[in-house]
């Protein structure tokens, strides 16, 4: 146990005025000293300075040594040394629902996906649709963030929304969000978050990272506080200390691109640690470990399966009263993935999730102090 923890637990008390565990002080503590193995896989040692990465330099899951992602072993240790959790409303669970805006109008290459898969499956109309969508691109984003809002509407959720802010003269300028000023406003006026998108390059550029978050403030009224990297692109630690540079509260850019789960035994929000500085960093990170692309794009699976899928994470999720961040393209909110996103609301509505943004989650949990590192 940390041998400073009477100083440490004093000093808890007279900045913050209110009772504590002594387990919550000590927690990171314990697990540092007593169990080396869980200790790497939290601070996720094998990601510094390695080699092992993708054409997108993102580190996989199919590189990483620990392969038991869908247990998350660090939070299961946490708790089993005295780790209490609530949320609002007496709910059991948490579920940060987000949605990563890439595009102003449908791409071409998903519309055509759309088109061949219904034709597999025999839906003649549903393919013409698609096909046509395709062709003429007539359909925008834009007009899809509505129609989100009303179904999570329905079940008393609310989501973040990561938007892109690329300068028009970046190589990989995909829309100016002046073109989303409207649905920016739609978003806050009825209570759900509005985040950052980073290009492909900010999780690496201060710069970069700072520009970006001015221009998308500047055209959203306020200040944003939460962070996604586009295609997940993340370097360990420095992105989250740039993030942390860059005035940024949280980032949920921290999940495996080709698998579902827990990439560092978390299914918890946590403050991640820096190896190379010994020192938490000042940033919240809330898992992300559901992905629709993952889903049927890297793992190719059909929707029946991917529920399944989808169902075993909310369930260990539940059973640790633990947090995770499902991330769901506005792009593609139709047919069957509008579907399976409508079953897993229900399905965690039912099982008394709260069912939040990630902006509300941060705030919940910095106000009670679960982890105090």
């Amino acid at each position: 146990m940390n041998s400073n923890r009477g100083s440490s637990a004093k000093l808890f008390e007279v900045e913050y005025g209110v009772c504590f565990q002594v387990n919550r002080l000590s927690l990171f503590d314990l697990l540092r000293k007593s169990d080396e193995y869980l200790w790497s896989q939290f601070v996720k040692e094998e990601e510094y300075n390695t080699q092992a990465l993708d054409r997108l330099g993102r580190f996989p899951h199919t590189a990483s040594k620990f392969r038991n992602v869908l247990q998350p072993a660090v939070s299961d240790f946490l708790l089993a040394n005295g780790l209490e959790v609530t949320y609002p409303n007496g709910s059991h669970f948490a579920v940060c629902l987000t949605h990563d805006v890439d595009y102003l109008y449908f791409p071409r290459g998903d519309s055509f996906r759309s088109s061949i898969r219904s034709l597999k499956d025999l839906e003649l109309r549903k393919a013409i649709k698609w096909l046509r969508a395709g062709i003429k691109r007539k359909s925008t984003i834009i007009q899809n963030i509505p129609r989100i809002i009303d179904v999570e509407t329905e079940y008393n959720a609310k989501s973040s929304f990561f938007f892109l802010a690329q300068d028009e003269s970046a190589v990989d300028f995909i829309y100016p969000i002046k073109e989303f000023e409207e649905s920016l406003g739609l978003i806050t006026d009825r209570g759900f978050e509005v985040g950052l998108h980073g290009s492909l390059l900010a999780y690496g550029n201060q710069n970069l990272l700072q520009t970006e978050k001015r221009r998308l403030e500047k055209h959203l009224g306020k200040k944003v506080i939460g962070y996604r990297n586009h295609f997940l692109r993340f370097e360990l630690p420095t992105t989250w200390e740039l993030l942390e540079k860059a005035g940024f509260k949280y980032d949920t850019t921290f999940g495996y691109h080709d698998a579902l789960g827990f990439r560092n035994g978390m299914c918890h929000i946590f403050q991640p640690f820096n190896i190379t500085t010994n020192a938490f960093v000042n940033i919240w990170e809330i898992p992300l470990v559901i992905m629709d692309r993952t889903l049927l794009e890297t793992l190719s699976i059909d929707p029946a399966t991917a529920w399944e899928m989808i169902r075993q994470i909310i369930d260990v999720t539940e059973a640790r009263q633990g947090i995770i961040a499902i991330l769901w393209h506005n792009s593609r909110m139709f047919d069957d993935l509008l579907t399976l996103y409508r079953k897993m609301l229900r399905y965690c509505s039912e099982k008394g999730a709260w069912l939040c943004s990630g902006e509300e989650i941060v705030s919940w949990w910095s106000k009670n102090k679960f982890f105090v590192p």
